[in-house]
């Protein structure tokens, strides 16, 4: 029952005529070289949440400090251990599939969880997807420009993203390995992907993008069209699902296989 669950809140299973595939790193290496000698900038852009980042342990987390915390929720903290490795986009779908129903406890767990995961001090407990620390750095290293473009807020986010990247050996801080972030949680991603977008033009050739968001992968099939898109199978919020472009490779992680 919990397989079944985890199936319907991922993002795994949906209609799309996007192609699955993984990543020719070679022909992407090559892509480089040859805009490197053309005289431009080759740029790779990365979403972070569900895209180089698994932020399930995040969520597990803190909802493993609120049962400590907060006596009333600490009879499920068995419950919150045989979570799955991979936990929905959604607390209240990760409560369901840790089997709680009780309503006062889901909002307790709920009102921990909000408060904190859009913070500086969680974004540690984030793991890279497999694959995704060698692959930004092999692309770093054969001279593309690595813009990492991430609808967390910059306003309490900023310190916690950058010193995650750093520790988990993705270059950051660097002229040719950009942070570019909302200025807070509020607003529509959408929209500001789409103005990010037209900006990051501005620093050169965008030859890769990788997303796990279905509109924003969109966003960048439109408006790199002679780009590589790739769309991460992780999860994704279940209201914004739409058809992905066809031009859009779908693949599970970063793993060279």
């Amino acid at each position: 029952m919990v397989g079944l669950l985890f199936t319907v809140f991922s993002c795994r299973a949906r209609e799309s005529a996007a192609r699955d595939g993984r990543i020719d790193l070679p022909a992407v290496l090559e892509a480089v070289a040859q805009t490197r000698a053309s005289g431009e900038t080759p740029v790779a852009v990365f979403d972070l949440d569900a895209t180089l980042f698994d932020n399930s342990p995040r969520t597990r987390r803190l909802l493993e400090e609120a049962a400590q915390v907060d006596p009333t929720l600490t009879p499920y903290t068995e419950h919150i251990r045989k979570l799955p490795q991979q936990l929905p986009y959604r607390v209240d779908d990760s409560l369901t599939l840790a089997g709680i129903t009780d309503r006062d406890a889901r909002k307790r767990f709920k009102a921990y969880w909000s408060a904190r995961f859009f913070t500086d001090d969680y974004c540690i407990y984030d793991i890279p997807i497999p694959g995704a620390v060698d692959l930004v750095n092999t692309l770093h290293d054969a001279g593309a420009t690595i813009v990492y473009l991430t609808s967390r807020g910059e306003d309490r986010m900023k310190a916690g993203t950058i010193e995650s990247l750093r520790q988990n050996g993705f270059p950051i801080m660097k002229s040719t390995a950009v942070l570019i972030m909302k200025p807070t949680i509020r607003g529509k991603d959408t929209t500001y992907k789409e103005i990010a977008a037209k900006n990051i033009k501005n620093i050169g050739k965008v030859l890769i993008t990788a997303e796990n968001e279905s509109q924003n992968a969109n966003i960048f099939a439109e408006n790199w069209p002679e780009a590589t898109h790739f769309y991460l199978n992780t999860t994704c919020n279940p209201k914004k699902i739409v058809p992905l472009h066809d031009s859009i490779i779908k693949i599970d992680d970063f793993s060279q296989k």
